[in-house]
């Protein structure tokens, strides 16, 4: 048995990959913040799995920024009223750890119990506003055949 209060399932790298990066588009698109610039992104695998053997998850991070504060906050708005409607139970709403006064909103996928953070970090002197997500997925199995190695 294992710490992590359910049982790895098997599953493809790039099909977990393709899911997460699905979940960052959505979200980014519920943002509604077209003329934002993006930050470079795309699901990354992380096999810090806790000591599940062949275990991995995939890892996203994701930025919108270069717009006014207002805008951007309107962003944050749009995705975290977006969330039930898309399958997601919000766990948490608090202030960012890294940036004070900023909102945070946790969130959990119902069907895959992936999970999201969202941050809008206001303008803060010469720094423009912010939205941050971040986008996890549980642990998985690779399948025997699959050399993990050869994702990233």
């Amino acid at each position: 048995m294992n710490d992590l209060g359910y049982t790895p399932k098997v599953a493809h790298p790039r099909d977990v990959g393709m899911k997460i990066d699905a979940y960052s588009t959505s979200l980014r698109r519920a943002a509604g913040l077209p003329k934002g610039k993006v930050g470079p992104h795309g699901a990354l695998i992380d096999l810090d799995a806790q000591g599940v053997k062949r275990g991995f998850r995939m890892h996203d991070t994701w930025s919108i920024y270069g717009l006014p504060d207002v805008e951007t906050g309107q962003g944050f708005d749009r995705i975290v009223a977006a969330l039930p409607a898309n399958g997601w139970k919000i766990v948490k709403r608090g202030e960012s750890s890294i940036r004070k006064g900023s909102p945070e909103v946790w969130a959990e996928h119902t069907s895959d119990h992936a999970t999201i953070t969202i941050e809008w970090w206001h303008a803060d002197g010469d720094k423009s506003a912010q939205l941050l997500g971040t986008v996890d997925s549980i642990i998985y199995i690779a399948p025997e055949d699959v050399d993990l190695n050869t994702f990233y």
